[in-house]
């Protein structure tokens, strides 16, 4: 996490105006937007509207979501709960910048909607334009006892729900015609989903235009969704996949959508929801749904492995501050805001990353053994440090030339190689991360080896990371039958786009003895083993010949023995 700016008051909501400005719009709980320019914190707040923000409960200036015109309109819209009698009020507002100053908004407020609230509290308030145009708005269930309110479940309030107004063709809005719920008798026409708790922050994939929510839990789950048209979301007939109350055996309707991804207490106790990644920093997280939880500061990101199967992977923990928001720049780049000091973040990625797998001890072909191949291509010398977590992000000790040391300092000469060769005396396999950051580009090969009683290598399995940032899921174990010297590694560097690949394997006279086709995603790499390709002799004089379904800048790495043994571009 990189330090951007410090010394706001709350900040909750990060924003960009999508103008070409590169400007970072933070809303502060207490009702003022603030300016990052430049990297730095504007005095003059963009807009204060202090005086006309509840504070009592979970009052505060929620977010704000600009036009998809804005650099031609100036138009902009904030939520927050409205001052004034006993219930509270969830509003929906637009104001105008000043066409004289950029960072300075005109302080007539035009109110778009307004949303009651029973208490003060679970008031969502999330604002995003979707791809269509449209205005979205989540809106909490607003009471401390949802069974009794059932407020969620009912299609005659705007509560618990994520409301769709378009706000072109009428003004202050009007329904679009396409709603699910428009024009029918005895439900809200805003209505585009229903069944949340406290949708806190959702956004759209701007590759794949879905909507991402995460819906901060009751007691027991957490949860991720993407919200569908008409979609009923189970609050509070249902916690995530669960029964509400849990002790119910009677809530499971075929109509409720589960989420993509639920967790218990173990892990966290409010989800804050958060971005798709399509930037170009940290490649290895394109396409990723990445999201933290406010409580315990950890941060996963969930891929979709499959159509419907998502598969999460934990990125790290917040080091000393609680993490409210996460935001983009109009790069895509993430940044993250920490209520608590008053503090906005960048969020980094580290150079690569490896999957270290280790054991010690017998095991039916032999214990397994873990070596990392650094290699430097470029013409500096590169320095950094290994820092080797467990799968939970925690610090894991390994045995580094005789140290037991969880970090380990490295250097690599210029053009040259280092190995590591990770130890451990435990008894069972210890899966983490062996994360190196440093100065400068880096490949690297994780070398995965089974050895016989007498030490021999009896199989062993490479895996090359870019230095474009790969995390590397290495395979749990190898048939040492298999003898697996040869791997390849496929890189696809150009963040936004795919490929399909041939790789063909010729032996003499360009006879074709195994081909494979695969698919490469955007900013992807993709590691082979001979073996599995198809049944290749124990030894091959040939070629291999990759072919693509267009030109991309490509590279394939060949590992034999752990070691890399070409380097080769993958042109046309």
């Amino acid at each position: 996490f990189e330090l951007v700016a410090e010394g706001l008051n709350r900040p909750i909501g990060i924003a960009h105006a999508g103008d070409g400005s590169g400007r970072l719009f933070v809303t502060e709980g207490l009702g003022r937007i603030r300016v990052i320019e430049n990297g730095d914190l504007l005095d003059q707040p963009f807009l204060d509207i202090s005086s006309e923000v509840a504070q009592e409960g979970e009052g505060a200036l929620w977010d704000i979501a600009f036009h998809p015109n804005f650099s031609e309109n100036g138009r902009f819209f904030i939520s927050y709960p409205a001052r004034g009698g006993s219930q509270r009020t969830l509003r929906v507002a637009e104001y105008e910048v000043d066409p004289e100053n950029p960072n300075q908004a005109i302080p007539d407020e035009t109110v778009v909607l307004d949303v009651p609230h029973p208490e003060q509290i679970h008031f969502g308030g999330d604002l995003e334009f979707g791809p269509d145009g449209m205005l979205y708005i989540s809106s909490g269930d607003g009471s401390s006892n949802a069974v009794q309110e059932n407020n969620a479940q009912s299609l005659e309030t705007l509560l618990g729900k994520v409301l769709r107004i378009d706000v072109d063709t009428v003004r202050p809005f009007r329904i679009p015609s396409d709603n699910p719920f428009a024009g029918q008798f005895g439900a809200r026409g805003e209505i585009w989903a229903y069944g949340f708790r406290n949708p806190f922050q959702m956004s759209f994939d701007p590759g794949s235009g879905r909507l991402f929510l995460g819906d901060v839990g009751n007691a027991r789950i957490e949860e991720v969704d993407i919200v569908r048209k008409g979609g009923n979301y189970g609050w509070s007939e249902m916690e995530g996949p669960d029964c509400f109350p849990v002790d119910r055996s009677d809530c499971f309707d075929p109509d409720f959508i589960l989420p993509i991804h639920s967790y218990g207490r173990q892990d966290g106790a409010s989800v804050i929801g958060g971005r798709v990644y399509r930037g170009a920093q940290a490649s290895r997280l394109w396409g990723d749904y990445v999201f933290a939880d406010f409580v315990t500061r950890r941060f996963w990101a969930l891929r979709e492995v499959a159509q419907g199967q998502w598969r999460r992977s934990y990125l790290g923990r917040a080091p000393d501050f609680l993490p409210t928001t996460i935001g983009q720049d109009e790069d895509g780049n993430l940044y993250v805001s920490d209520i608590v000091n008053g503090r906005v973040f960048r969020v980094l990625q580290f150079e690569f990353s490896v999957l270290a797998q280790v054991a010690a001890g017998d095991s039916a072909v032999g214990p397994f053994a873990t070596r990392i191949l650094l290699v430097n291509n470029s013409s500096n010398e590169v320095n950094g440090q290994i820092q080797f977590t467990g799968s939970d992000g925690d610090p894991l000790e390994f045995l580094i030339e005789g140290q037991a040391v969880s970090t380990f300092p490295v250097s690599v000469p210029a053009g040259g190689t280092r190995v590591l060769a990770p130890s451990s005396e435990s008894e069972a396999l210890l899966f983490g991360w062996a994360v190196f950051t440093g100065d400068g580009p880096l490949q690297a090969t994780a070398l995965f080896q089974q050895l016989g009683p007498d030490s021999k290598v009896l199989a062993q399995a490479g895996v090359a990371a870019s230095r474009l940032g790969r995390r590397l899921l290495a395979p749990a174990q190898r048939n040492a039958a298999q003898n697996l010297d040869t791997a390849l590694a496929l890189v696809n560097p150009w963040p936004q786009e795919s490929v399909t690949l041939t790789l063909r394997v010729l032996g003499e006279d360009d006879q074709e003895l195994a081909s494979q086709q695969f698919f490469l995603g955007p900013s992807r790499h993709r590691a082979l083993f001979l073996s599995e390709i198809g049944n290749l002799p124990e030894t091959l004089e040939g070629r291999l010949v990759v072919e693509a379904d267009r030109d991309i800048a490509a590279t394939l790495l060949l590992t034999v023995n752990g070691q890399v043994s070409a380097s080769l571009p993958v042109g046309d």
